[in-house]
């Protein structure tokens, strides 16, 4: 049969039932359309053209795109905008069958499952993640104190200089030597390595010289200005610590410590966890009694000190390490601006967070010198190559379809720090840069509503609900460099934000990255269901009507409460 597709000869029947109860969701900015009816567009061209469908939840609408003459590929995306998970949808698409051709092979659940890339590497210790989302559950005596908080107690870090860390209680313990004090104008930096971790005795695969430890002073604090990671990640986001009233926490200092440890002792050369800042060390021994009254975060230093060949602050390993000492200090901060500073007590929602922190890697990539989660060379404001395997994003295209608001545990975690990063990369490629991630981190909300709050801020109109939508648009326009405006991830160069300083975000095709040979967003040609049966809440799911099309597409649709349709037509 021709893949000329006439209204005559083409009928796609799809019904999609999805039951909700007691749904939770922010409210959409279109106006919703009449009870029933037959809505008609037409593509105008040449290029890309979006078409927002907003219909009355339930009820059954004929959907018709005439495509005049042109010859292009239509797309369907289903949003769930719910904070709820729906289950089970039925789809109907026998109709379509001999009509299509398909975007992608059949590959089963438990197939997807088996697939890999090289991304196996995260930040996430479950109980430090629980920890800092609501800090103040875990202290043995808290509350608010009118009195002034006490001067804090010296440190008396020198190089040479033992200590024991805390870990997780006070028998937990991580002997260790000062390796390094350094102060810039206003900071000091104490870089501490684990015993077990140092040249020539300790025991680990691979061990840290004072080289290494030195690097790692020159990437975040040296003296000068705006030429560490300390002026530009502070400079988004202000201090990490201040003043305040809270009797349980640590007083005002200006000394941040950074210990090189093996974290999770496992010795590891090929992966894990590369580093983490926990909130127990920000209070007094008092309320939490294995915290280390430091302000500090943790690098993992087998990793760290792991070469190519001879080992370069520029080697995979230590160059990841130094966009992670980015990532934990955005935690460092996130937890004093928007805890401590701005809501009293809570801190954001783990997803919301680890953005933030994905978005300043980002951010600061071209400035200390490391490729960051876009996984392209961190010189080349382009959007890359095809076939990029390195970074978030190859992850994040086979597995779109699972909720950007949940926070996975397991191996499921990689799946959240990928579609996290690749939310947190649109929204700053397309809602103001360097100072929307700011406002996120400065507002009293540790939901979505941060989301919400840093659009309004920036002087946007859209909401978390409506940029979910036109983000999934955006997966799809991501080889156009000419998308329109809020669906634009790549513009062939340098997206260029500014705070005082100018800060550069490299542009983003989805289309270029490879998943274990998958390349490109994942879309469905048969039933889409999301990951698991049904539609996880705040996701969204591809569909591919067919490819190749022309004339008039019919299509007969029944959407479920709280779930938006966006047609998009692109050329094969």
């Amino acid at each position: 049969m021709s893949k000329l597709v006439k209204k005559h000869l083409f009928l796609a029947i799809i019904y999609i039932f999805i039951f909700y109860i007691g749904c939770k969701s922010p409210t959409a900015t279109e106006p919703p359309a009449p009870p029933s009816y037959d809505l008609n567009v037409t593509y105008t061209g040449p290029g890309d053209e979006i078409f927002l469908v907003n219909v009355p939840e339930g009820v059954e609408f004929t959907f018709t795109i005439d495509l005049g003459s042109s010859i292009k590929d239509v797309y369907f995306i289903f949003t769930n905008t719910c904070f709820t998970d729906q289950s089970n949808p039925t789809v109907d698409i026998s109709a379509l069958e001999g009509y299509i051709s398909p975007a992608v092979p059949a590959v089963t659940r438990s197939e997807r499952e088996t697939l890999s890339a090289n991304d196996m590497w995260g930040w996430d210790i479950p109980e430090i993640t629980k920890f800092n989302e609501n800090p103040f559950a875990y202290v043995t005596k808290k509350g608010l104190s009118s009195s002034t908080v006490s001067a804090p107690e010296p440190l008396f870090d020198a190089v040479g200089g033992t200590h024991s860390f805390y870990y997780d209680s006070t028998s937990s313990l991580i002997p260790s030597t000062c390796r390094a004090v350094v102060t810039d104008s206003t900071k000091t930096l104490n870089i501490w390595v684990a015993n077990d971790c140092w040249e020539p005795d300790g025991t680990k695969k691979k061990l840290i010289n004072q080289t290494m430890v030195n690097a790692l002073v020159g990437k975040f604090l040296q003296s000068g200005t705006n030429n560490d990671t300390y002026d530009w990640v502070t400079n988004i986001f202000g201090p990490e610590w201040g003043t305040h009233s809270y009797s349980n926490l640590i007083a005002a200092n200006n000394e941040i410590t950074i210990l090189l440890y093996d974290i999770d002792n496992d010795d590891s050369t090929t992966g894990g966890v590369l580093g983490f800042f926990w909130a127990k060390d920000n209070f007094k021994t008092s309320s939490i009694d294995y915290s280390n009254q430091r302000i500090m975060f943790y690098l993992d230093a087998v990793l760290f000190a792991t070469p190519e060949d001879t080992w370069d602050i520029t080697d995979n390993w230590p160059s990841l390490l130094i966009s992670t000492a980015a990532h934990e200090f955005q935690h460092m901060i996130h937890f004093y601006q928007k805890a401590i500073v701005r809501t009293g007590s809570a801190n954001s929602e783990t997803w919301i967070n680890e953005m933030a922190s994905m978005v300043t890697q980002d951010l600061v990539a071209d400035k200390i010198e490391s490729n960051g989660p876009r996984g392209v060379i961190y010189s080349d404001g382009s959007a890359g190559s095809p076939w990029i395997t390195a970074g978030r994003l190859p992850r994040y295209n086979y597995y779109n379809d699972v909720s950007v608001t949940t926070w996975y545990s397991g191996d499921d975690i990689y799946k959240s720090y990928s579609i996290n990063y690749a939310f947190g990369a649109y929204l700053s490629r397309n809602y103001g840069g360097v100072e929307f991630i700011r406002d996120v981190v400065h507002n009293n909300y540790t939901d979505y509503r941060a989301i919400d709050s840093a659009l309004s801020s920036c002087g946007y109109n859209d909401t978390f609900a409506s940029v979910l939508r036109k983000w999934a648009v955006a997966n799809l326009l991501s080889d156009n460099t000419a998308a329109p405006a809020a669906y634009k991830y790549n513009s062939g160069t340098w997206f260029q934000s500014i705070i005082g300083i100018n800060y550069n975000l490299g542009s983003i095709n989805l289309y270029n990255y490879d998943f274990s040979g998958y390349t490109g967003p994942y879309i469905y040609t048969t039933s889409p269901v999301g990951y698991v049966s049904g539609h996880y809440k705040t996701s969204n799911l591809y569909y591919r009507v067919g490819s190749d099309l022309t004339g008039q597409v019919e299509s007969k649709i029944t959407i479920g409460q709280n779930v938006k349709l966006s047609v998009v037509v692109k050329d094969d």
